[in-house]
């Protein structure tokens, strides 16, 4: 066993091996479990219960797996950087990837390649879906549930109490490829339907039905979010965004991954998948759902 500067017994430097690479400032606990290629940057805490998938780098200065002796399971190259505070009690699937100083209470559930911005602030209990991007200083209040391949943009705020302060909470619940623009609220319990877009600065007050964009303080429906054109003078469709943006997703994904077609039309014209066929058409209701998997999860 090791101790750190103060004299408390901490759990022991896990020593160098051909498959995995631990600064000597690092204090990683024995009973900690760390897959093929993982590495430890220096001054980085791991606790015990934390698993650690291949191929998965922590930078420096980082604290995995504290409070009450919970498991920490972070799935296989995933990328922590440096200053960040992951709690035990939390599951995030491969390749996660955050950006410096975020932080995850116990209770998050995320799922494949969620990418956390720096200075985010995901409080649990609250379900993320796969594919599902935020950008800098979010935060996110337990009973949040996220659908697959969302974007969340910088500093937006999704709440969870009425009154403040109070012990009755209800979180949001954005549904699959959402886009919640810079800078805006989304108050609590309120619904961002499958595909709508909020634009930047709104206060989300009342549910946005799917494929519609609201704006505004207070954010009112401006119409079908289809109805925007890319300002690159092609005249092509803005949204669904998933018609001509794929820069971080493999090639793999569209067809495996049915939700991620281009989608229903607001006006219920069905999109095509990629091998020509009609997207599937969920709703939160449905089994099928993202939404609809991950609320199940939570209330499990």
């Amino acid at each position: 066993m090791e101790r750190n500067p103060q004299g408390r017994r901490e759990g022991r430097h896990v020593p160098m091996s051909a498959s995995r690479v631990i600064h000597p400032s690092a204090i990683v606990h024995e009973a900690a479990r760390l897959g093929e290629d993982v590495e430890i940057g220096p001054f980085t805490r791991i606790g015990p219960g934390v698993v650690l998938g291949r191929g998965t780098k922590i930078e420096g200065w980082c604290d995995l797996g504290p409070g009450p002796e919970r498991p920490l399971v972070l799935g296989e190259e995933c990328l922590v950087r440096s200053h960040s505070v992951i709690y035990a009690g939390s599951t995030f699937g491969d390749r996660l990837r955050t950006g410096h100083h975020v932080t995850a209470l116990p209770g998050v559930r995320a799922g494949a390649s969620f990418q956390l911005g720096s200075y985010g602030d995901v409080q649990g209990p609250c379900e993320i879906g796969d594919y599902v991007s935020f950008q800098s200083s979010v935060f996110v209040a337990p009973g949040t549930v996220i659908g697959d391949f969302c974007w969340v943009f910088i500093n937006v705020v999704l709440t969870n109490d009425r009154t403040p302060p109070s012990t009755i909470t209800r979180g949001a619940v954005l549904e699959e490829t959402a886009v919640i623009g810079a800078g805006s609220v989304v108050l609590p319990g309120r619904r961002v339907g499958r595909g709508a877009v909020v634009a930047a600065g709104s206060l989300v007050g009342r549910d946005v039905a799917p494929g519609m964009l609201v704006a505004g303080n207070p954010a009112v429906e401006k119409g079908p979010a289809s109805e925007i054109g890319l300002r690159d003078g092609t005249g092509r469709a803005a949204y669904p965004w998933q018609g001509h943006y794929r820069a971080k997703y493999p090639p793999e994904v569209p067809g495996s991954h049915g939700r991620m077609a281009t989608g229903s039309h607001p006006r219920g014209r069905a999109g095509r998948g990629a091998q020509g066929r009609p997207a599937p058409v969920t709703s939160p209701q449905d089994p099928e759902s993202s939404v609809a998997r991950v609320r199940m999860r939570l209330l499990a």
